[in-house]
Parts: C-alpha cells; structure tokens; sequence
C-alpha cells in the first residue's frame, strides 16, 4: 500500500501483484479472483493505516482487527513431496509446476 501511496503503482496493479498474479505463477487456479470455483480468499485492507483488517480463507475469517481468529495452514507441495507432508500429518496441497506460469517463461509479473 506505501506504493500505491506513493503513486507508484495504481490499486488495481497492487491487487493483481498481489493476488492473482502470484497465484498463475504457482498454477493455483482457485486462487487470486473471487470467480466461479474460487477458494473465497478475501483480504480487505485499511488504506488510511496500510494495515490489513480483515482475512477471510477459504470462505472462514482467520483474522479481524489484527487479531487471528483461526488456526492451521495448507502446504503448497508438488507430487513429489505430498506424502512427506501427509506423514506428517498436515493439510496439503498439490500444485502443478507443468501449470505454474513462472516454469513456462511466461513473464506474468508485468503481464495483465
């Protein structure tokens, strides 16, 4: 947000570079919009402050007013890993590096 108050960037760039633009990176298809088949990720943030107010994850709030109201997290892991993590017990996630935009040469930092 010090970006955008800087005029260095507008809003809407801050939102893609912050959202949907590292979820192609990673292949997340149901993450960085709010359209059909979306994880219901939301952040809202108080500009006057820069600070982020509220957190929503996967359709529950983990945090309101900077305090967390939820627990666990979900790791990122590919095929090779997943059952390393599964042993231990935690909640994954398999992304594709074959579907992650940053493997393809694709340059979707500074794509829209």
């Amino acid at each position: 947000m010090a970006l955008v108050k800087l005029q260095a960037m507008t809003l809407e760039e801050f939102v893609l570079k912050a959202s949907s633009q590292p979820a192609r990176w990673l292949g997340l298809t149901g993450k960085g919009h709010l359209g059909e088949g979306a994880d219901a990720d939301i952040a809202v943030v108080d500009s006057s402050g820069d600070q982020a107010y509220l957190t929503v994850v996967g359709g529950k709030v983990i945090m309101l007013g900077g305090l967390v109201t939820g627990r666990g997290t979900t790791i990122l892991t590919t095929n090779r890993g997943w059952r390393e993590v599964q042993e231990r017990g935690l909640r994954y996630q398999i992304v594709s590096l074959e579907e992650a935009g940053f493997y393809r040469g694709k340059a979707f930092l500074w794509d829209q």
